[in-house]
């Protein structure tokens, strides 16, 4: 199935919260963030699918079953109104480093406000991962009335920095009432609020 494909497949009628992230691993890796069955490393989906639905992610372990069950968290992904693009559209070169990856997608960027137009509208929460979409599209899409909501930038969640994006996605999260308390009998818990 091609990239496109299965964005569409998973694209909700009303996109009510809007991640944007780097660009697309490179073709030949056969993984996607919309691939429902992929093998390998798959780490900005699986810590996306964790911070958003943890009581459901931690019922899925351990990570085979978690892979196993990538289409179902892609259909509560669009189930909840989630979208998630590409700063740029194509991958980048292997091993380039931050700075260039700042001034590509600073490059991208009339590009990629278009597409948000297309797919959001006001009331669509912007949600902006890792530091360099952060640093080339967070003023310029604030200025052309788009509503990026983290006030922060938020890691990538590589091997390195998937604490600081869980901490760092929770507080997101929190901040635009993705959850909210409710109470069960004598006890409270933590759901997703749609």
């Amino acid at each position: 199935m091609k990239i496109q494909e299965a964005k569409e497949r998973y694209r909700p009628e009303k996109v009510k919260f809007l991640f944007i992230s780097e660009a697309s691993p490179a073709v030949e890796s056969f993984r996607h963030f919309y691939y429902a069955y992929t093998e390998g490393k798959d780490d900005l989906f699986f810590n996306m699918m964790m911070a958003l639905y943890p009581v459901t992610y931690k019922s899925y372990l351990p990570i085979k079953e978690l892979r196993k069950s990538k289409k179902t968290f892609l259909e509560m992904f669009r189930d909840s109104g989630c979208v998630l693009i590409d700063s740029v559209p194509e991958p980048f070169p292997r091993d380039i480093n931050r700075s260039l990856r700042i001034n590509i997608i600073r490059e991208n960027r009339e590009v990629l406000l278009k597409e948000v137009r297309e797919i959001c509208d006001d009331q669509t929460k912007v949600i902006l991962i890792s530091a360099t979409v952060y640093a080339a599209c967070y003023d310029f899409l604030l200025e052309n009335n788009v509503n990026v909501v983290n006030v922060n930038s938020i890691s990538f969640p590589d091997r390195w920095h998937k604490d600081n994006f869980q901490r760092q996605i929770a507080e997101t999260l929190n901040q635009i009432g993705w959850f909210k308390k409710k109470k069960i009998g004598n006890k409270s818990v933590t759901i997703i609020k749609k």
